[in-house]
């Protein structure tokens, strides 16, 4: 019975939080402009970013892994397009409440808007490295075989993953503030042994560690389509399954700590 109204002040906190999501989605853009604030290329530091890595990634690795550059490029562009949307969201996630402790403290906002910030504002970010993504897809001819809507439907995906992660993450890093360290380890680790360098095709054997890698799959998803393939049956059913079980874990924990942030922070 107690978690039961536990649970409902937690649904109606994030039924508030997203009917004020078009306040949200200014927040997000003021967090963007203050971030970038003198800046002359502003967010466009990350479109920068993305093509200055893919490219020289792209050129070097192609010849380590004896992969040609035409296929490895697109490849390598697709993947750090989403990858370093993914990183920055769980990074962000990690001081999700603790930046935001002056608000909690002092107004009676939804507590689930500053999960809300972290992922609209990245997207935002993310959306201005798209030009570099479409110029490789041109130039290398894989534009006419992508499918938008599916990536459209792969990033939707992997977006609700990424929302009960930074659930989960920020009231851990709310609780125990030695959790961002934890956390950029683990992102580092799962860089090196992810396919993000590497397409998994060339995997002679140990096939079964990028099956089980969860991280494999959401990136599949949404970088298959850009490049012309279909995401495999296995793919969009573990990250539909992530998602479920994972927002179920989220709310749960959401509904038992969500009093107890506002002292945590």
């Amino acid at each position: 019975m107690a978690f039961l109204k536990l649970a409902s002040a937690a649904s109606r906190d994030i039924a508030a939080a997203l009917k004020m999501t078009p306040n949200v989605a200014t927040l997000a853009w003021i967090d963007m402009e203050d971030r970038y604030r003198r800046s002359a290329l502003g967010p466009l530091w990350m479109a920068l970013t993305l093509g200055v890595t893919a490219g020289s990634l792209g050129f070097l690795y192609s010849k380590i892994l004896k992969q040609p550059l035409n296929e490895y490029l697109p490849f390598i562009t697709a993947t750090l397009f989403i990858w370093l949307f993914f990183v920055s969201v769980i990074n962000e996630a990690t001081g999700a409440f603790v930046s935001g402790a002056a608000m909690i403290k002092n107004s009676t906002q939804p507590l689930f808007i500053n999960i809300m910030r972290v992922i609209f504002r990245n997207v935002i970010v993310n959306m201005h490295t798209l030009p570099v993504l479409i110029v490789i897809l041109i130039y290398f001819h894989y534009i006419e075989k992508s499918n938008f809507i599916l990536f459209a439907l792969g990033y939707g995906i992997m977006i609700v993953n990424l929302i009960w992660i930074s659930v989960i993450i920020g009231l851990l890093s709310a609780r125990y503030r030695d959790v961002p360290y934890v956390v950029s380890y683990v992102l580092q680790f799962f860089m090196f042994v992810s396919p993000i360098f590497w397409n998994p095709t060339m995997l002679q054997k140990g096939g079964w560690f990028v099956d089980w890698n969860p991280i494999y799959h959401w990136i599949a998803v949404v970088r298959d389509p850009l490049l012309g393939a279909t995401s495999t049956p296995a793919s969009i059913w573990f990250c539909i399954a992530t998602a479920v079980i994972g927002m179920g874990v989220a709310f749960a924990a959401f509904a038992a700590n969500r009093s107890k942030v506002a002292f945590w922070v």
